[in-house]
Formats: structure tokens, C-alpha cells, sequence
């Protein structure tokens, strides 16, 4: 490809084999607006040098599947970068080469393989994936792994005996392809993430990551604001909260409320109140300023045992967080915990709490790499 190559399935797999886009070429791939599996693009054997785009992203917002996934098409398959492939943000002609997937990229059982070559030596390339679900990405090293005809296995240097597709994957070297994350706070990043992926991977992906402490902190909360969120729920609601929580003994139970007038004398006879002088009116309005006092003191008790425990334990368990998230008076609850996790474990910040922003040699756009 020399010129400009677009190409959009609207239904159908986009399968690329012995593609090749050199310096001066531009290749538009789209797979529309149906989305689903059925228009997945599959890599073979594509060599890029100039310029490629790839969006799957579908639009389920117009009744549509989510978006389809980039893959590779067997073991043997890999997209190769050319060092000079138009990589950058900032081109002369403000045009990038990008990955915007609505789907996957790659498989837990088939990695998607990206290898760089070319005359020009460069510390790193970047791969800018826009949009994503799930990412099983790994860079190829070209060393070889075994000797043609030879008997022996492992890791060679140099290129004596090497064989087509013998790239060795667990050794990057100094050379790294690095993936730009557009949004760079933890906040920005964690709505990215709460808008992509399912309850039950946000809650893997924050499994074990926090201390109580921390979860208490982050959702603001408070012995005032759990009692309050506490009134509004069910006994059984309570009481799943409790064992999801405090999992140990049995939640404290409100005493019933009393709906005669003779035992609500009673109650408050027996609590100190004189009711001889008092109707059965006002002895029911006795009775409700008590029972609620009652409700307040027993949400302020669950309120303090849920704190209580939330300040003894190191690591919190996805399920025990979503369990809190009801607690909060967060519009966003679970994003506030995302941004606690990536803010932690992911983003580097200086003195004044703000993200140190990481650049390469030539103070190119930001990246997050596999440490942080």
C-alpha cells in the first residue's frame, strides 16, 4: 500500500495477511457500526511503515453488539512496526496511528504479537490504543529459541540459526513497545475503566489492593454517614451487609415495634416514663420519640462496628468493597475506589499529591508501563 487504502466491513471479519503499508501508505480500517464477534479484525502477517488506524468500536448506543475484537489470527502471527511508522501524536500532517477497540485485544490463548524493526534505533515505540476492553498484548524480540537442525533449546545470541516466527517473548531487552494511555489522572483512568469493563472484573481488579482504612477514607466514610445510609435499608439488606463486612457473630437486632397502646405503656413504664397522666395519644407519640431514638442508637451501633472493623483489616476483598459502596454518598462510588487503586499502585506523584507525568527521551506524550 503507497496511497490510501480504507477499508469498513459493515458485517464480516476483516482478515490482513501479507499487508504491507510502506512509508508513504495510509490503512483506514473500520468494521462500522455492527459490532459483535462476527466482525472481529484478524492480524496474519502485516508489515506497517507508514501509517495504519484500526477501530472496531461498533455503536451499541444505536442498538448494536459491543464492539469486536482485534486479534491474531494463529501462534505464528504478528503485526511488525517499522521504526519510522507514524507513531507520534504530533506528525507533521497531525495524523497518528492508533487502536480504537471496543472489544479485546488478543486472547488469554493467543496474545497479540507486535515486533518492531527497521534501520533507525529507537529505546521505544508506542502503541496508542485509544479504547479497549481487555488487552493480552506481548512485544517479540527476534532472538531466536532454538538452532535449525540442532538439538539444543534456549536463548541464542545473534541471528545464527534462526527460523522464521523463533522470537523469544520473556526477554524485552533494553527495546520496549509502550502502550499511551490518553487520560493520565487516576480519576480520568478509572471512568475509563468503570465504562468498559463488568462489575465482576471492576471488582477483581481492585481485590486485595486496599486496606480498610483506605476504602473508609476514600468513600468518606463516617459513623454519621453510614447510620444515615444504614435507615434506608431492609433487616435482610442489614444483615448481608454485616456478614459480607464484619463476617463474624450475628448482626445486632432492633427490638420490635410496638403497635398497642397497653404495651407501649408498658415499654415506656419500664424505661422511667410515668404514663398515668398521659392519653393514648400522647402515649404513642411518647412511644414513637423513643423508637426512634432506639433506630438511631442501633444504625449508630452497626455504623460504629462496620468502621471498627474496616480500621483492623490490611486488604479488602473485591465483594466486601462493593458491599461498602452502598455506604457512600459518592455520585460515583466505585470510580473513587478505582482511582484509589491506580492513584497507589500506578501513578507517581510529587510532593503536592499531583501525577508526575512520564515522558521518553524526546519529551513524547505519557505512558504507564508494567511497573508504574
Amino acid at each position: 500500500i503507497d496511497g490510501t487504502a480504507e477499508i469498513t466491513s459493515g458485517i464480516g471479519k476483516i482478515h490482513m495477511n501479507q499487508v504491507d503499508v510502506n512509508q508513504t501508505g495510509k490503512l483506514v480500517i473500520d468494521t462500522g457500526k455492527a459490532g459483535g464477534n462476527d466482525n472481529n479484525v484478524i492480524v496474519d502477517d502485516v508489515y506497517v511503515d507508514g501509517l495504519m488506524t484500526i477501530t472496531t468500536t461498533g455503536n451499541p448506543a444505536q442498538g448494536s453488539e459491543p464492539g469486536s475484537d482485534l486479534l491474531m489470527k494463529d501462534e505464528f502471527s504478528k503485526l511488525v512496526l517499522d521504526t519510522n511508522f507514524r507513531e507520534t501524536r504530533e506528525s507533521e500532517d497531525g495524523e497518528e496511528m492508533f487502536f480504537d477497540i471496543g472489544g479485546n485485544i488478543g486472547t488469554p490463548g493467543c496474545y497479540f504479537k507486535v515486533s518492531f524493526e527497521g534501520e533507525e534505533e529507537k529505546p521505544s515505540l508506542t502503541l496508542n490504543i485509544r479504547n479497549a476492553n481487555d488487552i493480552f498484548l506481548t512485544q517479540l524480540t527476534d532472538i531466536p529459541t532454538e538452532i535449525e537442525n540442532g538439538e539444543d533449546t534456549g536463548r541464542l545470541e545473534g541471528d545464527s540459526g534462526k527460523t522464521e516466527h523463533d522470537e523469544c517473548i520473556s526477554d524485552m531487552g533494553e527495546k520496549e513497545v509502550q502502550v499511551l494511555i490518553p487520560d493520565q489522572t487516576p480519576e480520568e483512568l478509572a471512568k475509563q475503566l468503570a465504562g468498559n469493563l463488568t462489575e465482576e472484573k471492576l471488582l477483581q481488579f481492585v481485590d486485595g489492593k486496599l486496606s480498610g482504612a483506605a476504602v473508609k477514607e476514600i468513600l468518606a466514610l463516617s459513623e454519621e454517614s453510614v447510620a444515615e445510609a444504614l435507615t434506608g435499608m431492609t433487616s435482610t439488606q442489614i444483615d448481608q451487609l454485616w456478614n459480607t463486612v464484619i463476617g463474624e457473630n450475628s448482626a445486632p437486632v432492633l427490638e420490635e415495634k410496638l403497635t398497642d397502646v397497653a404495651a407501649m405503656r408498658e415499654k415506656l413504664e419500664a424505661e422511667g416514663k410515668d404514663t398515668s397522666r398521659l392519653s393514648d395519644e400522647k402515649v404513642q407519640q411518647a412511644y414513637e420519640s423513643y423508637y426512634q431514638q432506639k433506630r438511631n442508637d442501633y444504625h449508630m451501633q452497626l455504623s460504629n462496628a462496620v468502621l471498627g472493623k474496616l480500621n483492623e483489616d490490611e486488604s479488602l476483598t473485591g465483594t466486601r468493597i462493593n458491599a461498602l459502596l452502598g455506604l457512600s454518598g459518592k455520585d460515583a462510588p466505585m470510580e473513587a475506589v478505582l482511582a484509589g487503586v491506580i492513584g497507589g499502585e500506578k501513578i507517581k506523584v510529587d510532593q503536592n499529591g499531583d501525577p508526575i507525568q512520564a515522558v521518553d527521551e524526546n519529551l513524547a506524550p505519557l505512558y504507564l508501563d508494567a511497573q508504574g
